[in-house]
């Protein structure tokens, strides 16, 4: 199962993430309707793109009172014509990943691009990669951990 590894010490804050992700899906460069959203803390100088991380037993899924969220190929979805809005998905992510687009009103997150992520593809950085899960030993991952967490802490 791959996924997006976030590389965060690598991100300079370009936002191209960003504006590949809201064009090749909603077709136009519009940061807001992005399913990957760059957190900056510019006090530490640090930028943190944040996505949806698939849970294995997602969140989202769980609080959706109308079962409008399911997984497919290991990717997160939400049928559309399912869900009723009431952004539960939305208040129940523990990334804050999930979000509403605030032109169309639908939830969105990170679809993987169907398995050839734009987003790592245009990183001027490779801030942003794909692969296997377990390619990320555990040394890296509690050292992304304890980065966010200093991040997050540092905020205002």
């Amino acid at each position: 199962m791959n996924r997006l590894i976030i590389l965060a010490e690598k991100c300079t804050g370009c936002k191209t993430c960003e504006m590949i992700c809201s064009l090749s899906h909603e077709g136009r460069c519009n940061p807001v309707e992005s399913r990957i959203r760059l957190i900056k803390n510019e006090r530490e100088g640090i930028n943190l793109p944040l996505v949806c991380a698939q849970c294995e037993k997602p969140t989202c899924k769980e609080v959706c009172p109308v079962a409008a969220i399911f997984v497919d190929r290991d990717v997160v979805e939400t049928d559309a014509v399912k869900c009723v809005g009431c952004r539960m998905c939305v208040l129940n992510c523990p990334i804050g990943a999930t979000v509403m687009n605030p032109v169309t009103h639908e939830i969105i997150r990170c679809d993987l691009c169907g398995g050839d992520p734009l987003c790592v593809k245009y990183c001027p950085e490779e801030a942003i990669q794909f692969g296997p899960i377990d390619v990320v030993d555990a040394r890296i991952r509690r050292e992304r951990v304890k980065h966010l967490v200093s991040f997050l802490g540092g905020m205002p």
